[in-house]
């Protein structure tokens, strides 16, 4: 072979190189990337549907376990509206609330972080007077496939699944629900476009009309997507972040809730049978022993008062996905106001005789729901559950098996409160209360894997976030 043929035939190679480079780029998108400060280092994303709607407020928490200062930048979309962004810099060990826009429900959020990894959650709340809060983990990347586990379509309920398409290509995807009776298939939930960058709402009711539990599965046929689910009631807002895969165990923490709490499992390939079991500081109760979920569809099983952490365990190769609707406190009874009634006694005249008043009808609390985890792990961050001014909080540490652990509670950014060590025996929940003010906490666990969370114990901003899994050098 000649000089020029050997020159022509290497630009050949790189031109094809190159083609086929932009090719999958356009085919498969390109992560949004912002300007940065930072120099070369650890960089990655969290991916946050959170919805919102008209005169919603919405906070992104990103908080850093690290020893390394980190640069954040936040971009947030509505629809297939323009992005809008928010540099910051986020200090070591330290948290930050950003509020983001979330006019409607097809909003969502990107989290950048360069220089260290940072950890980020999702906080929204309804406005004054409709009430409610609803609060969860980001997602760590975007995926083909997704799952919603936990929705409701009765009557007053409203569930939403949030899909948004983070890359610079377009999305083509299919909807499809889990309902008591079946798969629910629909043609307007069959090759849905999501442009570069689009958010989408999908109303789950609107095609599964009075389901008390229903699942949604999200299969991108082209490009990939983060989603989440979105419910709101007269009880208030909650919210659940999708998972990527269906698993063969679920641990779905809580705070002993005293109203009965409702768990939906579903099987989105073959039937599937499984076991679940109610923790709590005494131990493990069978909850359900048996039971089978038919392929496509998804079974509602409710549970009793006092549970705090709840085990579901497959019994066989198909794997099952299992969400949980959790119940807030129950109020303290206020005083009994009395009332004054008069009555006549002979001829003396009106006698004046206290009564009980009628007791005011209580108001409805706000739920949340949490999807929980596939698997308990050894190191986390679990992040706020309140809006920014606090509130009523604890820490759920919910062990499910393997052995007793050994468990380090370490607040970041909370000047005066010191590590606490703690010891949970297997199949046990251990429930920590947290100060007022909003405190991100780094969990470490040996001898056994745990799985915390995060709740907002005030029944008008009932919430609860599962903790984000951090590998042993902060990433």
């Amino acid at each position: 072979m000649t000089v020029r043929a050997r020159v022509v035939l290497a630009a050949a190679v790189v031109t094809a190189v190159v083609a086929g480079g932009l090719l999958m780029e356009r085919r498969l998108g390109a992560a949004p990337v912002s300007r940065s400060i930072a120099g070369p280092g650890v960089s990655g994303a969290r991916y946050c549907p959170h919805g919102g709607g008209q005169g919603w407020r919405a906070w992104i928490v990103v908080a850093n376990p690290t020893e390394l200062s980190a640069d954040v930048v936040v971009t947030s979309r509505t629809g297939a509206g323009p992005p809008s962004s928010i540099p910051s810099t986020l200090a070591p060990m330290t948290h930050a609330y950003i509020e983001v826009p979330a006019p409607e429900m097809a909003s969502a959020t990107v989290v950048e972080f360069f220089g260290s990894v940072v950890t980020a959650g999702m906080v929204t709340a309804r406005p004054d007077g409709e009430g409610g809060v609803g609060a969860e983990p980001c997602a760590e990347h975007p995926a083909t496939e997704w799952f919603v586990p936990e929705a409701s379509t009765l009557r007053g309920q409203d569930a939403t699944v949030v899909i948004h398409n983070p890359f610079g290509s377009e999305a083509v995807l299919d909807v499809r629900l889990l309902g008591e009776a079946g798969p629910i298939r629909h043609g307007r939930l069959r090759g849905l476009v999501l442009e570069p960058g689009q958010v989408k709402a999908v109303s789950v009711g609107r095609f599964a009309l009075g389901e008390a539990g229903v699942a949604a599965a999200v299969v991108a046929h082209l490009g990939r997507v983060v989603v989440g689910g979105v419910h709101t009631s007269t009880a208030g807002v909650r919210s659940v972040i999708g998972t990527p895969a269906p698993a063969t165990s679920w641990v779905l923490p809580g705070s002993g809730d005293p109203g009965a709490g409702r768990l939906v499992v579903s099987a989105p390939g073959d039937e599937a049978a499984f076991r679940a079991d109610a923790m709590g500081e005494a131990g493990q109760t069978p909850l359900v022993d048996l039971e089978s979920v038919s392929g496509g569809s998804a079974t509602t099983v409710d549970l009793p008062g006092g549970a705090s952490g709840v085990l579901v365990q497959g019994e066989g190769a198909a794997p099952l996905l299992a969400g949980r609707l959790l119940v807030p406190p129950v109020p303290e009874p206020p005083p009994e106001p009395r009332r004054e009634r008069r009555r006549r006694q002979g001829g003396q005249g009106e006698e004046r005789r206290e009564e009980p008043a009628e007791p005011p009808a209580p108001e409805p609390g706000d739920l949340a729901s949490t999807g929980g985890s596939a698997a308990a792990k050894g190191r986390w961050v679990a992040l706020p559950a309140t809006p920014p001014e606090g509130g009523p909080a604890a820490l759920v540490l919910q062990n499910p098996g393997g052995g007793t652990a050994q468990v380090t509670v370490s607040p970041l950014g909370a000047p005066g409160l010191e590590p606490q060590a703690l010891e949970i025996p297997a199949a046990s929940v251990v429930v920590v209360p947290l100060p007022e003010t909003p405190t991100p906490v780094l969990i470490e666990a040996a001898g056994a894997p745990v799985l915390p969370a995060q709740v907002s114990l005030d029944r008008r901003t009932y919430a609860v976030a599962v903790g984000v899994p951090i590998g042993r050098s902060g990433g």
